[in-house]
This record gives structure tokens, C-alpha cells and sequence, in this order.
């Protein structure tokens, strides 16, 4: 086999030539490269050629076949010739300086030379490679480099290449090729080698199309300009056919199993495109059941700028009118996305009275709108932003998605422009943005397969609306993706990678493929109940963050997020308004669990605002903060109890009880429970002696911190129930920002501990003298992972995410 040098001003230049020119070949098969590259004198490298270095590169690639030497450009051409003075005259004699490209020749050449090609012959490759850029870029019918059409011992007379595909004698093979690339240098590499290791003149040609070229040159294959869709044609006279053709398929798959279509039976449809478009028909749109939120996602990542450019806005004569239009186009596009509470409470941004004013004062000032707009709702998200909370900063996404709404309509944007980007775009579609807002959230269509954000975390708004669509989010991308490279990625493991190797692509095929299947398959049963082989019966409940209608499969709702659920109101909903929600939630949905309000600085509505803290997972949130406004309290307590009322008329009997969040004392839930007993004494007008006997709202507590869960002794005297939220009790347990992506793995590393605590919790509470009945909410519960563990802990029920209901109730039964 022939040795190569590479001889350029640049060393990083010749490194990465080589670098590229060498994934072209199989392991094992490749020819001696060498680089003589730049001058080094001692401490770097600077541009220039040496030909000194240039002749023990030389000599240390003798072959007794022959070396070719590639060349860029000027004195490395001079230097080059200059070195073969230097050496043996015999390897200067089998020693060749080719005329051709240096990163598209090496390209040609190593696959050339790894096919057994000879001196000249690889000489020849080198020299055509550029014969795909002539024919395809040059509008006028400019001759091929010379040497192409050229066929030696390894291949057929040229006149006969037609007769491949004409003569009776003949074998043809038709690949169809579905690689979004082409038959690109890769796979043409493979084909080439393929052919040039067994020394049988195979020919090709785009299917429709009479040019014949020679199959093992990568650069006239290269040349016929073969695209996604198109089919390669091959054909010989060979007796040997079955052979190469079998051998054929076999490089072109294992290269890349993405090429083909109709591969071999192994790797048939085993490539990005084939396989995530079937899994994507398999579960075809974002609203089916087996679409959870739990499926591989394979795709092409789309990946969208978020900036609106200033220059683009045209100053108009009344820029308050301009802006008003514009808050109402705004306001109509979120509309258009539904009546989501996160949306409502973007809408409820548009026309925040502090913003307003705050442009109004700019606009009166000289400012225009665009400035105006960009000024205001920035400086609010800035103001979040510096305390470096998760839940702020996604409040912060909030306003900066509605801030980016306003500026694109002002400068007249489309504001719902992602499907016109998919149809230029490779479906399926992974979309890459910085962070993911609410309204873009909402507004996905069905190409797209899953979202990875650079920036935010899985708990945000954008996150929320994403997953009960039944699309995965992978949050915290810390490397570059390009426009079109695959992505994949595992929303169990929060494992992603882009562009993987073929063997490893497989491995996710085959995983993605499992997942579905057991998905559909759990479908099935979705509204049998869960029960263990050992017989015992465990109730999967809903989690709810907004208005709802029945969810299949949900034996009640263990969770209800009310300051989710209201989050678009500016001034605090009345006790009337929320009975009514409450009541339709149980009319939908079964018995419900409403936590009461989980309002806090990490957690701000606009009717309880608390200043800022610095560490607000640790400060005045939940019951602790509701201490501070007992109104709320007592008008959220008032509701539940008369809901409860209007469903037992309606002959649905009491399905409604309350938690309260964030309690790490007893005390707690004695204040509680007295509000709860004033408020029934005034709404059912108890006598205060047989009050608690007839107390019709069963009163729960969140689990969320470790002393809740250490002194579970003293709560099972003061509760009906117990419910924990994994969440921020994994975060508590290992001190780790559960929304920090620097250290949220910390909190998932704890999981194994927090079952451990779930297991002491049930036993504490089923020994109890009234045994309390434990359930689990948070995300732990939706995962089928952690579900099972859960239940072997001793839970009573679990509530999940919508779209893991019929998994995780799978899940159950195969403990």
C-alpha cells in the first residue's frame, strides 16, 4: 500500500485534512499518512514549510509502492521538491508531488490508497476531486479533470460502464439514498473501499440519468450530484456480484446507517431519518397518549435565534397608537394558544399597569416603542435575575418571551413563524433555543420532537406547558449544535448526544423503538387499575397546574397547583371564583387534592408580593408566607368547603381536601386547622363543641423538608394525610439547587436516600393509632425508575404528570 505526506503552510490545517481523510476509511485499512507542516522554532509553530522536515517525513513514510505527496500552495510546492534532493535518490524515484486539491485530494487519495490503488492511480483521484464542486457549481460544461473515465486493473474499459446496466449479463443494484446529506464523501469513502479491496469493476450512475462513472472513485461518485431521495445505481458484469453487492451494503451501513434505505436485513431502516420518522407516524402528534413526555427523541435540530433586531423597526408618528396595536396582536396571539393559566398569566404581562407606565414615561420622553419596550421588561427580568433562583429566572423567562412577542409585532414579525421554519427544514425536528418560553411552548407544532434549551431548567413554565403536550425537554445544552446535525437524547436519563456513531445510533434506535412499545402497550390498559402480583392495589392520581377536562386513566388528582393554576390573575381570585374552579376540577378529575397557595419569593404572584431574598428556597414561601396574608387563606379554605358543598348537592358527595405546603412544624398545621374550623363554623354554622367530629375537610401537609419527615411522629396526630413532594425534599436533603444545572445532578444522586425517608415516613404512618395514608407527587412518582421504589417503600398512591399515567400504573404491575 502506498504511504502519503501532507505537506502545508498550517499545521492545524494539514492535522484536521488528515483528521478528516482518515474517518473515511475502516479501522485498520487506512494508509500511512504523515504532516510536515509550518516552521517550529521551539517554543511554536509559526506558517511557513521546512524542507528539511519535509524529507524525514518523507523517509519515514517510504513504501516500497510508492509515497504521494500532497501540497497547498507557493513554497510548499518548491519546498516539497527540494526535500526529494534531499533524500535516497530510490525513494525519491518512487516518490509523486500531486497537482491536486490538498483537503479534497488527501480526501481521494487515502480512500484510494486504502483500496490497494497504485501510485498512479491514486495520483489520478487526487488530481479529480474536484470534479463534483465543477459539475455541480460551474454553469457552463466545463471538462472533467483530467484522468476521470480512466479505469486501470482495477476496473473495466470505460466504453463498457453502459454495458453494466445493458448487458444481458449484467447485475444492477438500486440503493435509495436517505442520508439528508447525499451520497456525501462518507459514504461514497465506503462504497469506494468496498469495491477497491475486491478489484471488480463496478459502475454507477444516478438513477434517470446516462453519466456512467467509475463506483470506486470517490470523487466521480461524489460528482453525480446524488441527493436525499435519489437512487445510486450499480452495475456489473462480474460473475462476482452477490459478492460485492452484499459487501456494498454491508460498508455503507456499518459507515453510517443512516445512507440506505433497504439495507441488509440487520440494519434495514436503521438510520436517523427512517427510524424517527417512523417512531414519529408510530406516535404521530404531540397530543397522542403514547406521546408522554418519556420518548427518545431523535430528530434534526432546528435551531432558533431569538433576538429581534432594532434596525428593523420603523419610528412612526404615534408611537403610543403603534404600541397599542401592537399589545393587541399580542394579546390575540396568546389567545389563539389556549386557556392555559401560564398563558393567561403572559397575557396578564402585556398589560402589567407598572410596565405600562414605565414605557408610557419613555415613549413621553422621545423614547420609541421598540427602545421603550426592550428598557422596561428587561430591567424587570434583571431585577429576578440577580437573585439566581430558578423559579425567578423562569419568572424572568416570562418576561423576556412576552417582551420578544411585542418587539416582533412592532416590527412586524410573524408571530407564530415555526412551521413556516419546518418546511424548510428536515422533519423531525429537534428545536434548540436559548431558553423555551410559555407561548412558544404552547404554539409547537407536530414536527417537532422534543426541545433542548441552552439555558433554564425542566421546572419552568415553558418546561410545565412542554410536558403536558407530551414533549421532552432537555435543559442546560453546554456544548455548539449546528443547524441539521442529529440530535438524540433520553428525558429519563437527561443523556443527550449530537451526531452519534452508527453503532451507538443503534443502540438508541433500538431503545427509542422499546420505549414506544412499552408505552403503547401500557395504553391498553390505562383505565384498568394498578394492582402488584402480590395483590395490593395502588391509586395513580393526576397532577394539575391548570383548567382541565377528564384526564383517562386518573383515579383523582393528588396535586393541584393553585398558584399555577391562577397565575394570570393580577388581583387575588375570590372565594367564589375559586369555588367554581374547584368544583369543575372534581367534576373532571375525581377526588382532588388542592395544596393551598405555595406562594413565595421564589414564587411570586402579584397579589402577595414578599421582597426580594436572597436564598428563597430557604426563606418566606408556602404556610410561612401565608402567615403574613391569612386573607388568602381563609378565602382559598372558604372555597374548597364551598365547592365541597355544590358537588355533594349535586350528589358527587365531598370530593375536595387541602395540603398545606412547606411545613416543618406542627404548629403550623394547628394554625391551620383553627382558620379551617373558624371558617366551617361560619359556613355550616357548627356548634363549636361538635366541631371537630363533623369537621368535613380533610386537612393534609406537603413533605417537602427533612424536619417534616424526621418529626412524622407528631404529625400523624395532627393530619388525615401525607403527601410528598420529591422535588424539593431531594434538593433539601442534598443542599443542591434542584434549578441549578451546575448542581442539580446532586439532587438526582440523593434519590436512593429520599426512598429510604419514604419508607421510615409510611412506617411511622401506618403504625399511627388513626393509620394516615401517605401518597407521593412529585416528579420521583412519574418516573418509572423511581415509581416502583416507591411503592415497595410502603406508599399508598402515587401522582403523576398526565401523560405517565398508563406507564407508570404498567410499571406497578410488574412489581
Amino acid at each position: 500500500m502506498i504511504s502519503l505526506v501532507v505537506v502545508s503552510h498550517s499545521l492545524p490545517l494539514a492535522t484536521a485534512a488528515k483528521e478528516l481523510a482518515m474517518q473515511m476509511t475502516v479501522a485498520g485499512s487506512a494508509p500511512k499518512v504523515l504532516v510536515a507542516a509550518g516552521i517550529s522554532d521551539g517554543e511554536q509553530v509559526e506558517l511557513g514549510t521546512d524542507a528539511q522536515q519535509i524529507s524525514e517525513a518523507i523517509e519515514a513514510a517510504d513504501s516500497p509502492d510508492g509515497v504521494l505527496i500532497l501540497v497547498d500552495l507557493g513554497s510548499a510546492l518548491l519546498s516539497s521538491q527540494m526535500a526529494l534532493e534531499f533524500v535516497d535518490p530510490d525513494l525519491a524515484d518512487r516518490c509523486l508531488i500531486s497537482a491536486g486539491p490538498l483537503v479534497e485530494g488527501l480526501v481521494a487519495a487515502v480512500v484510494s490508497a486504502a483500496g490497494g490503488a497504485s501510485l498512479q492511480e491514486v495520483a489520478t483521484q487526487a488530481q479529480a476531486a474536484l470534479a463534483g464542486k465543477i459539475d455541480q457549481l460551474s454553469d457552463s460544461q466545463e471538462p472533467h479533470p483530467e484522468g476521470e473515465g480512466e479505469f486501470t486493473e482495477n476496473a473495466a474499459d470505460p466504453a463498457s460502464g453502459e454495458d453494466s446496466f445493458s448487458s444481458p449479463e449484467a447485475a444492477t443494484l438500486a440503493l435509495e439514498i436517505i442520508d439528508p446529506h447525499g451520497m456525501h464523501a462518507r459514504p461514497a469513502a465506503a462504497l469506494a473501499a468496498a469495491i477497491g479491496a475486491r478489484k471488480i469493476p463496478v459502475f454507477a450512475r444516478k438513477a434517470g440519468t446516462f453519466r456512467v462513472v467509475n463506483a470506486a472513485s470517490l470523487t466521480q461518485v461524489s460528482s453525480l450530484g446524488i441527493a436525499k431521495g435519489d437512487t445510486l445505481e450499480l452495475g456489473t458484469t462480474d460473475p462476482a456480484a452477490p459478492e460485492i453487492f452484499a459487501a456494498i451494503r454491508e460498508a455503507l451501513t456499518k459507515t453510517d446507517p443512516s445512507t440506505i434505505a433497504g439495507g441488509s436485513e440487520a440494519t434495514a431502516g436503521s438510520s436517523v431519518n427512517a427510524i424517527a420518522e417512523q417512531l414519529a407516524k408510530e406516535v404521530s402528534t404531540p397530543s397522542d397518549p403514547a406521546r408522554n413526555g418519556d420518548q427518545i427523541v431523535i430528530g434534526y435540530a432546528l435551531v432558533l435565534e431569538g433576538h429581534e433586531d432594532a434596525e428593523f423597526y420603523r419610528v412612526s408618528p404615534n408611537e403610543g397608537q403603534t404600541l397599542a396595536e401592537a399589545r393587541k396582536a399580542v394579546r390575540s396571539y396568546l389567545g389563539s394558544l389556549g386557556s392555559d393559566s401560564i398563558i393567561q398569566m403572559q397575557i396578564a404581562l402585556v398589560d402589567d399597569p407598572e410596565l405600562r407606565a414605565e414605557i408610557a414615561d419613555e415613549i413621553a420622553g422621545g423614547t420609541n416603542a421598540f427602545t421603550a419596550v426592550d428598557n422596561a421588561y428587561s430591567a424587570a427580568a434583571a431585577k429576578m435575575e440577580k437573585l439566581d433562583d430558578p423559579y425567578l429566572a423562569e419568572r424572568a423567562t416570562d418576561l423576556h418571551a412576552v417582551s420578544r412577542l411585542l418587539k416582533k409585532a412592532l416590527i412586524g414579525t410573524e408571530l407564530d413563524n415555526l412551521e413556516e421554519l419546518i418546511k424548510k427544514h428536515s422533519t423531525p425536528a429537534v428545536l434548540v433555543v436559548e431558553e423555551l418560553d410559555a407561548p412558544l411552548a404552547a404554539s409547537l407544532p407536530p414536527e417537532i420532537e422534543g426541545v433542548v434549551t441552552r439555558s433554564g431548567g425542566t421546572t419552568g413554565h415553558g418546561a410545565i406547558v412542554a410536558a403536558s403536550r407530551g414533549i421532552p425537554v432537555y435543559a442546560g445544552l453546554k456544548w455548539g449544535v449546528h443547524d441539521g446535525d442529529t440530535i438524540v437524547f433520553d428525558p429519563r436519563t437527561k443523556h443527550l448526544e449530537v451526531n452519534p456513531k452508527a453503532r451507538v445510533f443503534a443502540h438508541w434506535i433500538e431503545l427509542a423503538r422499546e420505549r414506544v412499545a412499552t408505552a403503547t402497550k401500557a395504553l391498553e390498559q390505562l383505565e384498568s387499575p394498578a394492582i402488584t402480583a402480590s395483590g395490593k392495589q395502588i391509586p395513580i392520581q393526576v397532577n394539575v397546574s391548570g383548567p382541565t377536562g377528564t384526564v383517562k386513566g386518573a383515579e383523582g388528582c393528588g396535586l393541584v397547583r393553585t398558584e399555577t393554576l391562577f397565575a394570570g390573575y393580577q388581583a387575588a381570585p375570590s372565594r367564589k371564583q375559586q369555588a367554581e374552579v374547584y368544583a369543575e376540577l372534581a367534576r373532571n378529575v375525581g377526588p382532588t387534592t388542592i395544596r393551598l397557595w405555595d406562594i413565595g419569593a421564589d414564587k411570586p404572584l402579584p397579589f402577595a408580593k414578599q421582597p426580594p431574598e436572597n436564598n428563597p428556597f430557604l426563606g418566606v414561601r408556602g404556610v410561612r408566607l401565608l402567615r403574613k396574608f391569612p386573607h388568602l387563606l381563609r378565602d382559598q379554605l372558604g372555597a374548597v368547603l364551598d365547592a365541597n358543598q355544590t358537588l355533594e348537592s349535586e350528589g358527587l358527595g365531598k370530593l375536595l381536601r387541602v395540603m398545606i405546603p412547606m411545613v416543618n412544624h406542627v404548629h403550623q398545621v394547628d394554625w391551620v386547622r383553627s382558620l379551617l374550623e373558624e371558617i366551617t363554623a361560619d359556613t355550616y354554622g357548627i356548634d363549636e363543641a361538635a366541631r371537630p367530629a363533623q369537621m368535613p375537610l380533610p386537612l393534609g401537609i406537603m413533605v417537602e423538608t427533612p424536619s417534616a419527615a424526621l418529626r412524622m411522629k407528631e404529625f400523624c396526630e395532627a393530619v388525615d394525610f401525607v403527601s410528598i413532594g420529591t422535588n424539593d425534599l431531594c434538593q433539601y436533603v442534598a443542599a443542591a439547587d434542584r434549578g441549578n444545572s451546575q448542581v442539580a445532578d446532586l439532587a438526582d444522586e440523593v434519590r436512593e436516600t429520599v426512598v429510604e425517608m419514604v419508607r421510615q415516613i409510611a412506617e411511622v404512618c401506618h403504625h399511627a393509632a388513626a393509620p394516615i395514608e401517605v401518597c407521593v407527587c412529585g416528579d420521583m412518582a412519574s418516573d418509572p425508575a423511581w415509581a416502583g421504589k416507591l411503592v415497595a417503600a410502603g406508599v399508598d398512591s402515587l401522582s403523576v404528570r398526565p401523560g405517565m399515567i398508563a406507564m407508570i400504573k404498567q410499571t406497578i404491575r410488574q412489581l
